[in-house]
């Protein structure tokens, strides 16, 4: 059951709606009501969560987040 397109009931937004879709990342349920998808122009809602994807990693880069960027040294 999809509670919104892409975040499941759980919160977990998937990279597909696919069965063997790949889970990117988890939205607390505080969050999940106003959150902001690239996709979106606007969202009404009290509380708006946006993410800032420009430096998003997942799958086998996860790990690269950890690193500092070059504007960052």
């Amino acid at each position: 059951m999809q509670a919104r397109k892409g975040l499941n009931m759980n919160g977990w937004l998937r990279d597909s709606h696919r069965e063997d879709a790949k889970v990117l990342f988890w939205v607390p349920k505080e969050n999940r009501g106003g959150f902001w998808f690239p996709r979106n122009t606007a969202v009404i809602h009290k509380t708006v969560t946006k993410i800032d994807f420009s430096k998003f990693v997942h799958g086998e880069n996860w790990a690269d987040c950890a690193k500092p960027a070059e504007s960052d040294k």
